[in-house]
């Protein structure tokens, strides 16, 4: 599955942000909510069916018509990346607000910081990365999805240059983009996959295991 959609150009965990129009842009509160709630709708009935969460359900579970739901998205398609356009956003918060509360942090604990909110936002939107990857990416352009790694990477790399002595890796740039792409496989890998991967620590661990070796991380008493 992997192999298929880097040859594609549609690999995709959580750094990808696919966008397609939306019928409706909301500018008042009310419409805001709605579109919100209907996101929100949207992600519960992935947890719950997976590839089975259609329209129709997701209108009944949001408590609204199907007419409504198409007021603001003119297909699944378009919804499901959109709900994806969000979590990608709020992960890209989540990992910028790191930086001002790790200054001082040894390496280690920079990375367990980064690689827990990337895989903990896989393990929360699973069922999205699957219907994306079985349904949606297949129909897109490349130039449909955001690529959030050129804006990480740059502060990853600028974390590790300030902590050299911390590891032996010396290209900072280059293993901050390895990093992020590696690990982008691997969780996008275990939520088509393996998603029952995402209800142990083992995930996480064994991620974190994988980087401190690439980086040959030096123990804390010996930085």
């Amino acid at each position: 599955m992997v192999a298929r959609d880097v040859a594609a150009g549609h690999i995709l965990c959580v750094l990808k942000r696919p966008r397609l129009p939306i019928r409706r842009e909301p500018r008042q509160p009310r419409a805001l909510a709605t579109r919100a709630h209907i996101l929100e709708a949207a992600s519960r009935c992935l947890r719950e069916l997976g590839p089975d969460a259609s329209m129709t359900r997701i209108a009944e579970v949001a408590g609204y018509s199907i007419g409504t739901l198409y007021q603001y998205f003119p297909d699944r398609r378009s919804l499901l990346c959109e709900l994806m356009h969000e979590v990608c956003e709020r992960e890209l918060h989540a990992v910028m607000a790191l930086v001002p509360a790790l200054q001082g942090a040894h390496v280690a604990e920079v990375i367990n910081a980064v690689l827990g909110v990337l895989v903990t936002s896989a393990a929360e939107h699973r069922g999205v990365i699957q219907v994306l990857v079985t349904d949606v990416l297949p129909t897109l352009e490349p130039n449909a999805l955001e690529d959030l790694v050129p804006t990480i990477a740059p502060l990853l790399a600028q974390q590790l240059r300030i902590r050299a002595n911390q590891m032996t890796v010396r290209d900072f740039d280059m293993a901050a983009r390895f990093i992020l792409v590696s690990v982008e496989a691997l969780v996008h890998d275990a939520a088509v996959e393996h998603p029952e991967w995402f209800d142990e620590d083992a995930l996480l661990s064994e991620v974190k295991a994988l980087v401190h070796g690439y980086l040959a991380v030096r123990p804390e008493s010996s930085a």
